[in-house]
C-alpha cells in the first residue's frame, strides 16, 4: 500500500511526540502527499524511524534530532534504504534450483539462482480448423519472466517500488516491470499454443536447445533437482529409453529377439 494522508499525520504525529521543532499541522498532510505518492507507506515509516536513529553530525559531534525533516528529504532516505536493501538482497537471497542455483556435493551454493526463468510459447498450425499438435510449430517465442522463488517475488516487488526519476529518460520511457510466471502465463496463453517454463535461458546442457532433446520445451533435470547424481540419472535413463534399451513402462532393459 502506498502512501495516504492517514500514513503522512502518523509520521507527523510521531515526530511531534518525540519533540522535533518545526513538525507541521496534520493539515499539511495533503501537500505531503504530493511529494510522497510514489512511496510505499512501510518504507514511509522506516525512513521516519532511521532518520530519529540516525545522529546528527554538527563538525564532529554528533546529537540528536532537532528539526523535522521535509516530505524531500524523507522520499530521498526511503529510496535510499530500499536501494541499500536491495543490494544486501541481490547477494543474499539464494533463488531456487529453477531459476538456475548450483550446489555442491558438500552441500554449498556454487552459484545463486538468478530469480528469472524463461517462458517458451510454441503455436502450432490449424488444418481446417483444427490445431495439429504434432505438427511443427510455425512460431517459437521466449520470454525472460521471473521466478515464483523468494529471489523472484523480492524482484517482483522491486520492480514495483521503482523509482523511475532514477532511471536514465531513454530507458525510463519505455521501461516495465518483468511478469511474473503467473502474469506471463495468463498473457500468453492462447488455442493454439502450447507454453513451456524452463528454468533458464542458458540451459546447464547445450544439447538440451536441439529439437531432439526431450528437454527442449520444459526444464531439464538439472534445472529442476541440481546438478546431481539424481539429475544424470534421469538424463541417462531417459536417453537409454529413446535408443530402446529400456521399457518406460518397467524401466527394465528390453530383452532382445
Amino acid at each position: 500500500m502506498m502512501v495516504n494522508e492517514d500514513t503522512i499525520i502518523e509520521v507527523l504525529q510521531l515526530f511531534r511526540g518525540v519533540g522535533l521543532k518545526g513538525t507541521p499541522p496534520e493539515d499539511d498532510a495533503r501537500h505531503w502527499v504530493r511529494v510522497l505518492a510514489d512511496v510505499p507507506a512501510v518504507l514511509l515509516h522506516m525512513a521516519a524511524e532511521h532518520y530519529l536513529r540516525t545522529p546528527e553530525d554538527d563538525r564532529g559531534k554528533l546529537k540528536g534530532r532537532r528539526f523535522c525533516p521535509s516530505a524531500a528529504e524523507l522520499r530521498n532516505i526511503a529510496f535510499n534504504l530500499e536501494s541499500t536493501h536491495r543490494a544486501e538482497v541481490k547477494q543474499t537471497r539464494r533463488g531456487c534450483l529453477r531459476c538456475g542455483e548450483l550446489v555442491d556435493k558438500d552441500g554449498s551454493i556454487t552459484e545463486h539462482g538468478t530469480g528469472f526463468r524463461t517462458l517458451v510459447q510454441h503455436c502450432h498450425p490449424e488444418v481446417n480448423g483444427v490445431v495439429d499438435w504434432n505438427a511443427a510449430p510455425y512460431r517459437i517465442g521466449q520470454r525472460r519472466v521471473l521466478c515464483d522463488c523468494e529471489k523472484g517475488q523480492w524482484i517482483a516487488h522491486q520492480h514495483q517500488t521503482m523509482d523511475r526519476a532514477t532511471l536514465p529518460h531513454h530507458i525510463a520511457k519505455e521501461w516495465q516491470p518483468t511478469l511474473t510466471v503467473e502474469q506471463a502465463w495468463d498473457a500468453f496463453q492462447r488455442h493454439d499454443a502450447r507454453v513451456y517454463v524452463t528454468g533458464s535461458d542458458h540451459r546447464l546442457h547445450h544439447h538440451d536447445r536441439r529439437p531432439g532433446s526431450p528437454w527442449f520445451t520444459r526444464p531439464s533435470p538439472e534445472e529442476t533437482d541440481g546438478d546431481n547424481q539424481r539429475a544424470a540419472d534421469v538424463r541417462a535413463l531417459c536417453y537409454r529409453v529413446i535408443k530402446g534399451e529400456v521399457d518406460p513402462r518397467t524401466r527394465m532393459p528390453v530383452k532382445l529377439q
